[in-house]
């Protein structure tokens, strides 16, 4: 896509004359990376939904808790001193903090896999048109220190 002279065929540098396929698509090295990409991607995404969920349950569980702590000192603060009278409110806007801390990861957690859902249904969605099929199998290895490496088998047929 370019912005002066619209979408081009890189295979040919004109103007696409298809309606429904292209009859002499080229997937080069591409598809390969491209497919390659999105499953790691996906791999990734998969391994994180553990960890997403309990940081979720602790900061959430932590808010509730602040809440409550915050409704207690109000209610034996309320006739006290004026100093006293502030604490709940810090308490309360510490829970909201602890709130923003469970939903933010669990949020961009969903978020991303749904992108990556819709990426992979549209892959699947063109190589099916095009009959072609792929078999891939990631894993991954942690080294030392906790970083993984991933690694991938694929077969394009």
């Amino acid at each position: 896509m370019h912005i002066l002279t619209g979408t081009t065929c890189k295979l040919t540098e004109k103007k696409p004359n298809f309606n429904y396929k292209c009859k002499d698509i080229k997937w080069g090295k591409n598809l390969k990376v491209s497919i390659s990409n999105l499953y790691i991607d996906l791999k990734k995404n998969e391994l994180q939904t553990n960890l997403v969920y309990l940081n979720f349950v602790v900061f959430f569980v932590l808010s509730l808790a602040a809440f409550y702590y915050s409704y207690y000192l109000f209610v034996r603060s309320y006739n006290n001193d004026f100093v006293l009278f502030r604490l709940p409110l810090l308490v309360f806007v510490a829970g909201t903090i602890l709130l923003g801390y469970s939903f933010n990861p669990l949020l961009r957690y969903i978020r991303d896999r749904n992108d990556l859902k819709g990426k992979k249904k549209e892959l699947d969605q063109l190589l099916e048109l095009y009959r072609v099929d792929f078999s891939i199998d990631v894993d991954y290895e942690k080294d030392a220190h906790g970083n993984k490496t991933f690694h991938y088998d694929l077969k394009v047929f």
